[in-house]
């Protein structure tokens, strides 16, 4: 991990548990301590967001560098690989740390404070690719182990391992064109065959049906 890119994540309240793992408090987290409602998961599948902890495995590398995308992105060599096991037991220390202020805040509901010490869900999304991390499968497996949801989003660009993955609670593709030229234009991904490799992941996905939840995650932009 280049040292200077791990300091500016670090100054944007991400928290490392690994060479190249990380965790970050969601929004949704924070407002569901409050009592300022849960997000769409909550809405939808009864998740309580307060529980939940949004993860990378992959903070070091994406392949894509979309134009619309506000995360800053420096790509690294993995070096030395996190194990499964380690990244969830340090996430799982790293959520508590990075919650423990709200405790004392007037406006924490203090039964969902203490609930927040116990999660149930993790969302492997924020910054990089994940399907990049080489023990996806087991990390899935590992949460899939202490009886938690896992919600795993992908830009579609390795099939190859959408093919052999252990599957998540919800596997989300992220959507960000409608055709090749715009996936080139807005993507600027480094594969040459981005659409293709697109197209592929969502015939993947198709044939998930009734084995996982699947979701298109839509870019809408000018």
């Amino acid at each position: 991990m280049n040292p200077a890119y791990k300091k500016l994540m670090e100054k944007q309240q991400y928290l490392f548990v690994g060479e190249h793992s990380a965790v970050k408090i969601c929004g949704w987290t924070k407002k569901a301590l409050k009592d300022e409602g849960m997000c769409y998961k909550g809405t939808f599948y009864g998740i309580n967001s307060h529980r939940c902890i949004q993860m990378s495995p992959a903070i070091n590398f994406c392949d894509m560098d979309c134009v619309y995308c506000w995360r800053d992105r420096n790509n690294s060599s993995f070096g030395k690989v996190d194990q499964p096991k380690d990244i969830m037991e340090n996430a799982i220390r790293a959520q508590r740390k990075l919650l423990s202020g709200y405790k004392g805040n007037p406006k924490t509901n203090q039964e969902r404070m203490k609930e927040s010490k116990e999660p149930m869900h993790v969302a492997i999304s924020l910054n990089g690719e994940a399907t990049y991390y080489p023990h996806l499968s087991e990390l899935i497996r590992d949460i899939k182990r202490r009886g938690w949801s896992s919600y795993l989003v992908t830009n579609g660009m390795l099939p190859q391992v959408l093919e052999n993955l252990e599957l998540p609670t919800q596997l989300y593709i992220s959507l960000d064109a409608a055709n090749p030229e715009l996936q080139k234009n807005i993507t600027r991904s480094m594969h040459r065959d981005s659409w293709e490799r697109l197209m592929r992941s969502l015939d993947i996905m198709r044939s998930l049906k009734g084995k996982t939840r699947t979701t298109l995650r839509l870019t809408v932009v000018k």
